[in-house]
């Protein structure tokens, strides 16, 4: 059973996101889908935005592992390396969201948010099996191996809320 759950599992995972992913994007036409140059100008301060924050997230676990003793052993680098990733991504893509600039004109928008929802539901099954049986923490440490699937979740949580109210407010906007 242990090994189902740690090879097989995962893969399983992967593959129905693949075939929801397949299935959502079936009727589209992807050479219909691209940017325009200024969707690719804002994106690319996005980019900048995204890198700047991930060196400051970088930095200020950095500096909070050296000046505090407890630090270090209470959250390991791996995972302050991988939130700072997560941090700089997901702050790409919310600059992106917000400028309207995430889509490329044409892509079906619902078929993204389903897959929020799909990938948000599989780490928060994964965190809520750590938490139960009581892995969510290696040796009282917060790691990326036991606490990344949360990290995933918040992650695209933010992502997900960020596309609803997005969506919401340009509806609000058309009405008008």
């Amino acid at each position: 059973m242990e090994i189902f759950e740690n090879a097989v599992m995962p893969i399983v995972v992967i593959l129905i996101i693949a075939a929801i992913m397949i299935i959502a994007n079936k009727g589209n036409a992807r050479k219909d889908m691209h940017y325009d140059e200024m969707q690719l100008k804002i994106r690319a301060d996005g980019y900048k935005i995204g890198f700047f924050v991930t060196l400051g997230v970088l930095f200020t676990f950095g500096f909070l592992s050296e000046l505090t003793d407890t630090f270090g052993k209470v959250i390991s680098m791996s995972f302050c390396m991988m939130a700072a990733g997560f941090a700089g991504i997901v702050s790409f893509v919310l600059f992106c969201i917000f400028k309207d600039v995430y889509y490329p004109i044409g892509q079906n928008r619902k078929g993204y948010m389903i897959l929020c929802v799909c990938v948000i539901i599989a780490n928060g099954i994964g965190s809520v099996r750590h938490i139960s049986e009581g892995t969510f923490l290696e040796d009282g440490m917060v790691t990326f191996s036991n606490c990344g699937t949360i990290l995933c979740a918040v992650s695209f949580f933010l992502i997900l809320i960020a596309l609803i109210m997005k969506e919401v407010s340009t509806r609000k906007e058309v009405d008008e």
